[in-house]
């Protein structure tokens, strides 16, 4: 993102340890802009373009994340960093898998997933209202029928028994599987994500799904910051460095894999990278990288 557009950060960026992760964060972007500008881009296939799609996600999540983190919005930064792990999860794993196995029907699932959304608006009235007028819900069915028979020879399309989603493998697995295919590799993609899906992944799921844990002292705490007034309840700081070190980690693996997918050379940078990365996680949070 251009200086220009940036909204104001808030106070917590001024803390050493946000800002040296931020900082981080912000390099890895400015790395992958350097080495993938417009001009590339206008010559990519059908699918570079999806994983350049994949890096504005990134982008534009990260960005929200330390945005978030800055002002102080910490639960609402944790369930955004869940969403980064997952982006960072899945967009391995398709580089990593055999293509027939992952990526092919991660694409062909896109016609199936927009058939079933559509079908099922269509059979809800008060939905189905709403609907353009010039949707082709026929059309829509031979489309998901055709990637559907692609996927499983078998399929009877009079069946309407569509796979549900891309994958059978759960987000756990999947990372598991991608450790075990991308660990061997190069020294950025070495760290399991499998980790981060057990620690980050989990304690953030509490505030996605609104459990009872989320409102308990485990996020939320009562703060005095002066003898004379109220308590303020508030999430706990500490996440606010926990959160920042995630992000920035993620962001470092998921742009080298993919500048390194399309086959341009970052690895000493996004390299160099890590171990500041490293380096300020070992100060700031004990046995992060033990």
């Amino acid at each position: 993102m251009k200086q220009r557009e940036q909204p104001n950060f808030g106070p917590y960026r001024k803390w050493p340890a946000i800002k040296e992760f931020s900082d981080i964060s912000a390099k890895a972007f400015e790395i992958y802009h350097k080495k993938l500008p417009s001009n590339i881009l206008a010559k990519f296939t059908p699918t570079q373009h999806l994983f350049a799609r994949f890096l504005y996600a990134a982008e534009t999540t990260s960005f929200s994340i330390r945005l978030l983190t800055s002002w102080r919005f910490l639960l609402q930064a944790l369930a955004l960093a869940r969403v980064r792990l997952e982006q960072t999860i899945v967009s391995s794993y398709l580089i990593h898998e055999k293509q027939e196995v992952a990526l092919d029907p991660f694409v062909r699932y896109v016609s199936i997933g927009r058939y079933r959304h559509a079908k099922a608006a269509v059979q809800e009235p008060l939905l189905a209202v709403h609907l353009p007028s010039n949707m082709d819900i026929e059309k829509m069915r031979l489309e998901a029928v055709g990637a559907q028979q692609k996927l499983d020879s078998d399929f009877e399309p009079a069946s309407e028994r569509f796979q549900r989603k891309w994958t059978k493998l759960e987000l756990l697995p999947m990372a598991q599987r991608r450790d075990m295919l991308a660990t061997r590799g190069h020294k950025v993609s070495s760290h399991r994500l499998e980790l981060d899906y057990l620690s980050l992944y989990k304690a953030a799921s509490s505030i996605v799904h609104s459990d009872c844990d989320s409102l308990s002292y485990n996020y939320l705490d009562i703060f005095f910051f002066d003898k004379d007034q109220t308590g303020i309840l508030m999430p706990k700081p500490s996440w606010a460095v926990l959160v920042a070190s995630f992000c920035a980690h993620h962001d470092i693996v998921q742009l080298f894999e993919i500048l390194n997918w399309l086959r341009i050379e970052s690895e000493a940078e996004y390299v160099d990278l890590g171990k500041q990365w490293s380096a300020i996680t070992g100060l700031y949070i004990a046995d992060k990288t033990k």
